[in-house]
């Protein structure tokens, strides 16, 4: 098993060689060895690693995005959270089904907080997740919601 703070250079390789790369925070800060605590920093850090597109996760706080030297955030979508258990990975398949739909970076992130958000409701990771008509409705539900471009 591979350890993020251990900077594996088989895993550096990889994620050199990566179009996308998807970590939470912790994972980042593991990963970069560097303490880096703002998430600006974070991400170009990432992404000098060899990504073209690195998005970074952090909870309640969101999740941020960098390609072609632009930057969002996208604040956690609302809903109520009862368990966090398969966030990560409902944020993960939102935004791969965005990007495999040819959907910009910034919907990326609002069609994985959407996944995201509406997993965190249920217990379990599978519970909630969403087929892209509910994903759009839960976007059209609440058109206050945005990704901001930094």
């Amino acid at each position: 098993m591979i350890q993020l703070e251990e900077r594996d250079q088989t895993l550096l390789d990889l994620i050199r060689h990566a179009h996308l790369l998807i970590i939470n925070k912790e994972e980042a800060q593991d990963l970069c060895a560097c303490g880096l605590e703002e998430m600006d920093p974070l991400l170009r850090t990432m992404q000098e690693l060899g990504p073209k597109t690195v998005m970074i996760t952090n909870g309640r706080e969101g999740a941020w995005g960098t390609q072609d030297g632009d930057i969002y955030h996208a604040p956690m979508f609302p809903g109520e959270r009862v368990e966090a258990t398969g966030a990560g990975d409902a944020f993960s398949s939102g935004v791969l089904a965005a990007l495999i739909a040819e959907q910009p970076l910034r919907a990326a992130l609002a069609w994985g907080s959407v996944n995201a958000a509406s997993v965190v409701q249920y217990i379990g990771p599978q519970r909630g997740l969403l087929t892209r008509t509910q994903l759009s409705a839960r976007l059209a539900e609440h058109p206050e919601y945005s990704v901001q471009a930094l």
